[in-house]
């Protein structure tokens, strides 16, 4: 986690999960704009997922509900969990 917020991204966005009765953050970071590291964070922890796809974090946040976005496309993917 420190390294992530000591390195210069070139996307760095972060969601205000207000409405999430258990998500109490989440932010993403790219160097690149395709690819990135996405953080969410559960009371007091933080989980990151690294190689997350742009298009995931813009889902997430369009997202309805925060939750059930999360278990269906960041939790169980295993290509960057």
């Amino acid at each position: 986690m420190e390294f992530i917020h000591n390195v210069d991204f070139a996307y760095e966005d972060h969601s205000d999960t207000d409405d999430s009765e258990w998500i109490h953050g989440a932010d993403y970071y790219s160097c690149d704009e395709v690819t990135g590291f996405f953080i969410v964070v559960f009371g007091d922890k933080s989980y990151i997922f690294e190689d997350v796809p742009v298009e995931i974090w813009e889902g997430f946040l369009d997202a309805l509900d925060y939750g059930k976005y999360y278990h269906e496309h960041i939790k169980e993917n295993t290509e960057w969990s």
